[in-house]
């Protein structure tokens, strides 16, 4: 990310200023002192465009672009090192400019500035946030929306309606990408609030809708959604999405159910863990799952010996 020039203090230009005033005889310079003068204007001035909210939105809109990407990228030590200095940026930027911003959510007729300004509020931790995010993910406009949730599940306030965000995942009327993005949202903040009940019921209502009816990310979530609640008696909702096409989806079964303990899905995890399993990264977390279920006891790929195992325990 380019940062900006630095600018030399006003305190600092003054003195510089006062220093070459005068020649080295004592004799006063106008166009010393001119001269002074116009680089200290030239300095406000430079400092007053980069206040500017149009450089203001550029910036923010390259960093949270660049904090997303970063965190979808996967999970690397390096893409973590530098997503946490862009975070930075935006958390600096979004308290400094927090009275800005605030008007820019709350101003319709310019979309595109709301929308950026809606997803860098949630990095201000305010609960004045609040109410103007709620009201932008109420709106039709599909960034607008998009960023809304987003920093919904960013702010991690505990007054956050889940229905603001549920319609936004249930409705067809958004494409694929906002809808998985807003039941990603939706995971968030089943972690910050006080009653998940509400949540949990909308992951379970989705999972139990007809087969590919739902986008693969909503799916991922709520399966993740139920995993968080540990609960077992969610295991066999759960387990029918082990066949899905989509590997993550498969992947995120066999996380939750090592999850929920649910020992009544060993066969579920084995068909994950087995040969008829293509994806790497599906076996391994079956893999896990099942040693996390057999209390740390580990057989790697082979079924026979998974079924043995739990045959003992049994």
């Amino acid at each position: 990310m380019n940062q900006p020039t630095l600018l030399l203090p006003h305190v600092i230009v003054a003195a510089l200023l006062g220093a070459c005033s005068t020649t080295s005889s004592g004799t006063f310079d106008a166009k010393i002192e001119e001269a002074a003068r116009a680089r200290q204007q030239e300095a406000a001035e430079a400092e007053a465009r980069l206040a500017a909210p149009e450089r203001l939105t550029t910036d923010l809109d390259k960093a949270l672009h660049n904090y997303s990407q970063l965190r979808l990228s996967g999970a690397s030590p390096r893409a973590e090192a530098t997503a946490e200095k862009v975070e930075k940026f935006i958390v600096e930027q979004s308290i400094k400019h927090f009275d800005l911003l605030i008007r820019q959510a709350n101003d319709a007729s310019m979309p595109r500035n709301r929308a950026i300004a809606v997803a860098a509020l949630g990095f201000s931790g305010r609960a004045e946030a609040l109410d103007p995010l709620v009201n932008a993910a109420q709106e039709d406009d599909p960034e607008v929306v998009a960023n809304a949730v987003f920093g919904l599940a960013i702010l991690a306030d505990r007054r956050t309606p889940p229905a603001v965000v549920v319609r936004v995942v249930r409705s067809e009327a958004f494409d694929e990408p906002v809808r998985n993005g807003a039941a990603w949202a939706l995971l968030q903040l089943q972690q910050s609030v006080v009653d998940q009940s509400e949540i949990v019921r909308v992951w379970l209502d989705l999972l139990e809708r007809p087969a590919g009816s739902q986008p693969a990310g909503v799916l991922v979530s709520a399966v993740r959604g139920l995993g968080l609640t540990r609960d077992p008696q969610h295991a066999e909702v759960v387990a029918r999405l082990a066949a899905d096409p989509t590997p993550m989806v498969r992947q995120s079964v066999a996380i939750a159910l090592a999850r929920m303990g649910a020992e009544s899905q060993v066969d579920t995890l084995l068909a994950l863990l087995g040969p008829g399993e293509t994806n790497e990264n599906v076996r391994l977390a079956a893999r896990k799952a099942l040693q996390e279920l057999a209390g740390g006891a580990d057989r790697k790929y082979d079924v026979e010996e998974w079924k043995r195992v739990f045959e003992r325990g049994s």
